[in-house]
């Protein structure tokens, strides 16, 4: 299936005596017939796109040169697109024009111009635009495809036909416009880093992802902490020199662990711009993770408690002879936190009957951290103990 279907009317090249394979492809005669000869991922057929679906905002990375230029007020300086390389282009901040701008106008002789509006949904659309000439205003008709994106719109254009041409495009000020994109594919992350000092010493850095927009937006992060705001950032760009540190978040944030992290991004056209809409990730849960929140349990019949840390933890020593463990301790609320006077005890092999040790990690222990060897479940098997049995009440239900 060809997206781009205007590309996919099969030419043969003796019938022009022109090269018609697209997006860099070569003609070739195979005795009976030209074919094109393809570059790597495009349909074997006229070069086209080959991906079924595929959406062209994701892979456009070109942008149209010297804009500024291309205005309806720059007079003839000489522009030509004859030689443009077929494919999409971006045009941050620009979009082409509807209108007949007049001979000698766009930076060229004879401009080009659009002769319908550009539709505001994301679907590609195959708009015709015409040549204008000293005489005529719609000498040549020629094909664009155009396609809204996150925040501008993308245009597919083809080598003009004629030389001292150009496309013509336009300023759209969107200095008093909110943007309607949204971030997508938000998700939260941690990595581990070290100190640069002398011994290094691990910590925990928490990055908020989402795919950024194909025009130069300004992006606002903000941090929360069991649903408060702890954090903000100052408007950046995707490729400013401050865009790591202001999408992650240290750990001087956080007293304790059991939270709930979660990140939002809002964009802007400026950073004096009105921003767009909020959109938040999901939440991160940092601490220890209860895999059975509620189980019940019968007189004469036991329980398992599963748990997993989702960080890492670990201890500050340096020495290889320490042994790095914490302790998971077991409170019985009707016991009012009494473990002696409890009537549930912990019966796993290696632990005592009130808690069990997790193992962790030392500070020079990379490997521990960096290969993930904390990632584990850790299991309390439960019971009902057999003292004082007249007590005991016939299920007794955790959550």
């Amino acid at each position: 299936m060809c997206y781009y279907y205007y590309c996919c009317l099969y030419y043969y090249a003796w019938w022009y005596g022109h090269n018609y394979c697209h997006n860099g492809g070569t003609s070739f005669y195979n005795g009976t017939q030209y074919i094109c000869l393809c570059n790597q991922g495009w349909d074997p057929t006229t070069c086209c796109q080959s991906e079924i679906n595929k959406d062209p905002c994701d892979d456009v990375n070109t942008e149209l040169k010297s804009l500024e230029l291309r205005t309806s007020s720059t007079p003839n300086i000489g522009l030509c697109d004859q030689n443009l390389t077929e494919k999409w282009y971006k045009a941050y901040g620009y979009e082409m024009i509807t209108r007949d701008p007049g001979s000698n106008r766009c930076g060229s002789k004879n401009p080009i111009y659009l002769t319908g509006t550009i539709p505001n949904d994301t679907d590609v659309h195959n708009l015709t635009a015409c040549l204008r000439d000293q005489e005529d205003a719609c000498t040549t008709n020629l094909s664009v495809l155009v396609k809204k994106c996150d925040a501008d719109t993308i245009f597919y254009l083809s080598p003009s036909p004629t030389s001292n041409s150009t496309y013509c495009f336009d300023q759209v000020d969107m200095s008093d416009k909110a943007t309607t994109w949204t971030a997508s594919s938000m998700h939260m992350r941690f990595n581990m880093t070290w100190s640069n000092t002398a011994t290094p010493k691990p910590g925990i850095v928490y990055r908020c992802d989402f795919r950024f927009s194909t025009g130069n937006l300004w992006y606002k992060i903000k941090w929360y902490i069991n649903d408060i705001k702890v954090a903000e950032s100052e408007y950046v760009q995707k490729d400013s020199v401050g865009i790591a540190e202001n999408t992650t978040l240290t750990e001087k944030y956080i007293e304790a662990y059991g939270v709930t992290i979660k990140c939002s991004v809002t964009a802007a056209y400026s950073a004096m711009s009105p921003p767009g809409a909020e959109t938040k990730s999901p939440g991160f849960y940092a601490g220890m993770k209860l895999h059975t929140p509620s189980i019940s349990i019968e007189r004469g019949k036991s329980g398992i408690i599963i748990m997993e840390p989702t960080i890492p933890y670990g201890c500050p020593s340096y020495s290889k002879y320490f042994v790095c463990k914490t302790r998971i301790l077991m409170s019985d609320p009707q016991a009012r936190n009494q473990c002696d006077k409890s009537q549930i005890v912990i019966t796993s092999t290696q632990n005592d009957r009130y808690g069990l040790e997790m193992e962790g990690g030392l500070i020079t222990n990379t490997e521990w951290f960096e290969n993930e060897l904390w990632r584990k479940n850790y299991t309390f098997t439960i019971k009902h103990r057999e003292e004082d049995q007249r007590y005991i009440p016939r299920k007794t239900s955790f959550y």
